[in-house]
């Protein structure tokens, strides 16, 4: 919670801010929330339309009073520019070169790093080999935190608020329950409390 308080202190980009938001709040994967659609959310039932990346599916979401109000007031004050990129919520930055009428996941991931950098949450725990750019085998440095976190954060939430983990599958929109099972993380406390 103090890491989440403190990376939102931090970024100050009020895009990418309304990203992570969705992301720590709806559990969404960073391809998800790039490119939702002004036709994909409905205001009054407080519903987001999510096409989910891994399983291929249509997914509704509850908005969460706090990012409904965020998303509210960034629809209504760039209602023009999201209109002039096909309804794009999060259409990319009028000085950027992007491509899309959407933001790019990538500069989401930069701009992730960029916040955790500025925050002191930068911490990396080692390399990887496992990329070649123009011919040359280039190291990757493994970071604790990327906007997966986000989704961690959510799950976890979600499944220590209501300690059933098939709520907890279907609202991380997950097929299969091994999926579920990585970012649910039981404390030693939690087992000895519930041996007692």
């Amino acid at each position: 919670e103090e890491e989440l308080k403190n990376f939102f202190k931090g970024c100050r980009n009020p895009r990418a801010f309304l990203a992570f938001k969705l992301m720590a709040f709806l559990g969404l994967r960073v391809g998800e929330v790039a490119v939702i659609n002004v036709k994909d959310i409905d205001f009054n039932k407080h519903k987001l339309r999510v096409n989910t990346e891994k399983a291929g599916t249509i997914d509704f979401l509850y908005i969460h009073s706090e990012v409904r109000k965020l998303l509210y007031s960034w629809v209504q004050k760039f209602q023009e520019d999201i209109l002039k990129h096909d309804g794009f919520v999060l259409f990319p930055d009028p000085n950027g070169n992007s491509k899309n009428n959407h933001i790019s996941p990538n500069w989401l991931r930069k701009e992730f790093r960029n916040v955790c950098f500025l925050t002191n949450l930068s911490e990396n725990y080692g390399v990887a080999n496992n990329y070649i750019k123009e011919g040359v085998l280039k190291e990757r440095r493994l970071f604790r935190l990327t906007t997966h976190s986000l989704r961690h954060y959510y799950i976890d939430k979600v499944y220590r608020y209501c300690k059933d983990p098939l709520k907890t599958q279907k609202l991380a929109r997950h097929q299969d329950f091994k999926s579920t099972q990585t970012y649910i993380h039981i404390k030693q406390e939690e087992i000895d409390k519930t041996l007692k």
